[in-house]
């Protein structure tokens, strides 16, 4: 078994500190190394050459594992009943306009019944077009409940005499009065369930799309340590996040090591991939670019095949943008080229047809604009970014000597509205990703504390808004792994270092 790395990132350890985003609103600095300093990622150093043989003996300890996780996964979810949800205010909008519309046909039903019909044929038509209603469940909100239950009370047969009745009953602008009412109501029951939540856990509950956010984590090469993660957590885990080891092109194409670890495990595998080897300074993006090493990849996804480990996500050539990076891009041409040659030589790999790409820069103020070394649709399945709770906008971090809990809640807000509206912030990401059509990633994120104060420490300001930016749909977030990992004197990140925030994380994120 090969030597762990010295840090997961397939950095060379220097000691340039992470540097913040800079405003849209602000104009391009000269020079923006001078101006700010280069973002460090979050354990370049520290990340011990002892973790595999920490990992192996984990593994030793570790209770048997189950032949397949996710198929044992798979089975407890069919046989579990659904769980309860509360609908959320456009869920029961629709509803209301859909009982609007319903009986919108049963008005004009009613209208082209000829006059001189026979009462029965009236109560036949109302009775069978009030009887295609939809089932509502009783308890979905008291609003939804009284709705159903009027309208469970119509599906009685009408006679002709009172077709003028009902007309005036299902007049359009008192049944849209009714449906605002409706919304009104459920509104109410909203915040009374939010103020509940506040009351129960100290911080508002949200219901939206963090709940089909696949959940990841980094626990190192540990199927052990990540089950333990999810069972802290009270939920499944779905995807384990790992690095292997990349000092040689032998080690990047065959990490036997890694991949024997995490087989069977039932994990699905995020692997961060090294576009070229540290210790060998001949490789270049040049020559990847001309196809020189496509068989090093056909290789590694041979080798993924075996290990049925086929529908693995690749973060080829993660946080690339970051000048102390290996395979930091030296023209746009070979960096791009590059990563075609490398996705097209994997997929001609039998067995790799759920093989997918993830194209993951880091977060943060670039010295260019990395959207441009984007290698195009045909060859990504995500546009991901790291992102962790540092920060070196003004008014942000390090805390102040005197600064009081008020202080450092406001230095936490500021740090963050930097992580989300920076010039490459959050929000920029999700636009891009957005305008590509493709789902977004955080494959690492977390918080913080760093020796050199920039960090924002037990911050669960920070778990919360990363819950918020995940839980909204329209940043159509497909995955997330959170960086569960100390790193010795390179600073800390972990959820059981960091009791405040893990308990809000494991409020938001756990069942």
């Amino acid at each position: 078994m090969p030597d762990r790395p010295s840090h997961p990132y397939g950095l060379d350890p220097a000691d340039e500190p992470a540097r913040p985003t800079r405003r849209l609103s602000e104009p391009e600095p000269a020079s923006v190394a001078d101006e700010e300093p280069q973002v460090q990622p979050p354990h370049a150093r520290g990340f011990g050459a002892d973790q595999a043989a920490r990992a192996a003996r984990s593994e030793r300890r570790a209770a048997p594992r189950p032949g397949s996780r996710r198929a044992l996964r798979e089975e407890e979810d069919a046989q579990r009943p659904p769980r309860g949800r509360h609908l959320q205010l456009p869920q029961i909008a629709a509803a209301a306009l859909g009982v609007l519309a319903i009986l919108g046909g049963v008005v004009v039903a009613l209208d082209k019944i000829p006059a001189d019909a026979p009462e029965s044929s009236a109560a036949m038509t109302s009775t069978t077009a009030v009887s295609e209603l939809p089932s509502v469940s009783m308890d979905a909100t008291p609003s939804i409940a009284a709705e159903v239950a009027e309208t469970q009370a119509a599906r009685r047969p009408v006679s002709l005499g009172q077709a003028p009745a009902i007309a005036q009953v299902a007049d359009r602008d008192k049944l849209a009065e009714a449906a605002a009412k409706a919304a009104q109501k459920a509104k109410k029951a909203e915040e009374a369930a939010q103020t509940k939540a506040v009351a129960d856990t100290g911080r508002p509950r949200s219901f939206g799309a963090a709940e089909h956010v696949k959940l990841g984590v980094f626990r190192g090469t540990s199927p052990a340590e990540v089950d333990s993660f999810g069972n802290w957590l009270g939920r499944d885990v779905d995807y384990a996040l790992d690095f292997s080891t990349r000092t040689s092109w032998d080690e990047i194409a065959n990490p036997h090591y890694m991949l024997d670890a995490w087989k069977g495990s039932g994990y699905r595998m995020v692997y961060a991939t090294a576009l070229l080897p540290t210790q060998d300074k001949s490789a270049t993006m040049a020559a990847g670019a001309r196809g020189e090493y496509d068989e090093h990849f056909r290789t590694l996804a041979q080798n993924l095949v075996n290990a049925g480990q086929g529908d693995a996500i690749l973060r080829l050539g993660w946080e690339f943008n970051l000048s102390a990076s290996r395979w930091h891009p030296d023209t746009k041409e070979n960096f791009i080229g590059y990563w075609q040659h490398i996705v097209k030589a994997m997929r001609s790999v039998p067995g790799t047809e759920n093989l997918q790409f993830d194209w993951n820069p880091n977060i943060g103020g670039e010295k260019y604009d990395s959207r441009k070394y984007y290698p195009g649709n045909e060859y990504v399945d995500y546009i991901s970014v790291d992102i962790y709770d540092i920060s070196w906008a003004p008014g942000a971090y390090p805390f102040p000597a005197d600064c009081d809990a008020d202080c450092k809640q406001q230095r936490r807000e500021v740090a963050w509205d930097d992580k989300l509206n920076g010039t490459f912030g959050l929000n920029t990401w999700a636009d891009f990703a957005r305008s590509k059509g493709k789902p977004m990633g955080l494959p690492e994120w977390g918080l913080w504390e760093r020796p050199d104060g920039h960090g924002g420490g037990d911050n669960p300001y920070y778990i919360e808004q990363m819950y918020k930016f995940m839980n909204d749909p329209k940043n159509n977030v497909a995955y997330q792994a959170y960086f569960e990992f100390d790193v010795g004197d390179n600073g800390n990140h972990a959820l059981s270092t960091h009791t405040t925030a893990g308990g809000a994380f494991r409020d938001l994120l756990g069942k």
